[in-house]
């Protein structure tokens, strides 16, 4: 009887030490995880969410016709350049851990302060176009579409001529 426990102890024992080298072997695996590995693998879920949400509420604004108002345009803006964003983040992150040449890196430059400001400039344009349908709210050029398409691209070209001034102090 005394022989049967003690190989019966010596069983569990075994299983026991097999539990804890296969539990030190997982917890062994995640603190020698580099945390930078960790951490780009959460930011692109993040930048893979927010340009999936982006696109899908850009295609409703686009596909449906009762979204086809001014206010929604702007919020195409602020859509498109949520994707602009996210991707181009995405992508200099990832090329970060890279060799980039030197006319790459000129460019991914003047993309950094395109996005850097993108969104900022969006929303800055919605709010002034906003605030001028409410204040000149008899003026019709404020409700057009051509006055919404004007103010959308004249943002994206001053952003673009901000952003030309490093690409020449870079070179």
């Amino acid at each position: 009887y005394v022989a049967v426990k003690i190989r019966i102890c010596k069983c569990t024992a075994n299983i026991i030490n097999r539990q804890e080298k296969s539990a030190f072997l997982v917890l062994n695996f995640f603190w020698t995880m580099n945390i930078d590995w960790i951490l780009m693998l959460v930011l692109f879920t993040l930048c893979g969410v927010i340009a999936l949400l982006a696109l899908i509420y850009s295609c409703l604004i686009l596909f449906l016709p009762r979204f086809h108002h001014i206010n929604n345009i702007f919020i195409l803006n602020i859509c498109i350049s949520m994707l602009f964003c996210t991707i181009y983040f995405a992508i200099f992150f990832y090329m970060s851990y890279s060799y980039i040449p030197q006319s790459t890196c000129m460019i991914f430059l003047m993309c950094y302060h395109i996005a850097s400001v993108n969104i900022p400039f969006a929303f800055t344009i919605f709010s002034v176009h906003r605030l001028c349908t409410l204040r000149f709210h008899t003026v019709y050029f404020f409700k057009t579409k051509k006055r919404v398409i004007l103010c959308i691209s004249s943002g994206w070209l001053l952003q673009i001529l901000l952003a030309f001034p490093y690409i020449v102090i870079g070179q």
